[in-house]
């Protein structure tokens, strides 16, 4: 019975592989860090999110390879970028420091109240499409309106920007 119990919350998440040990998990409104060791899952931190306020709204999870400790996490109505600020000093010092949490950027939110949906969000490494002024990786967000978003990742807080 507990295992069944166990299943049906674990589907309720969208699970990832962001490096080779580390995974999120996340619903709508959080995400879990988790640090594999050996067999082991520990949790490293919980962060809210503000993806989306239905529980209807299926959320998808985007590893940026252009960054290895950076992901965007989006749904139909919200876009989010979180930059794992810890993993550098727990390899360098072996410690995860307190201090030193996970950022979360809001690139997009409530866009359906606009009656537009975010169809999909993708990541562009090069140079963007006929462009002179955008070098460096971008994301794309098409919406159901026609319209999309363009979004420079240079132009980001600089602790989101630290390429490794």
């Amino acid at each position: 019975m507990k295992l069944i119990r166990i299943e049906k919350f674990w589907l309720e998440f969208c699970r990832i592989l962001i490096q080779e040990d580390i995974f999120v998990a996340a619903t709508q409104q959080m995400a879990v860090h988790f640090l594999l060791i050996e067999n082991e899952a520990i949790v490293v931190e919980k962060v809210e999110i503000a993806v989306s306020d239905s529980t209807d709204d299926q959320i998808q999870i985007l590893v940026d390879r252009s960054c290895n400790t950076r992901y965007f996490i989006f749904s139909e109505t919200g876009l989010n970028c979180v930059s794992l600020n810890w993993v550098d000093d727990m390899r360098d010092s072996g410690k995860i420091p307190e201090s030193n949490a996970s950022t979360i950027e809001v690139l997009i939110t409530h866009a359906n109240e606009k009656g537009a949906k975010i169809n999909g969000t993708a990541l562009c490494l090069d140079r963007a499409p006929n462009s002179v002024s955008f070098d460096g990786p971008t994301c794309c967000s098409a919406m159901s309106n026609g319209t999309a978003f363009f979004i420079p990742l240079l132009s980001l807080p600089s602790v989101l920007c630290v390429a490794k």
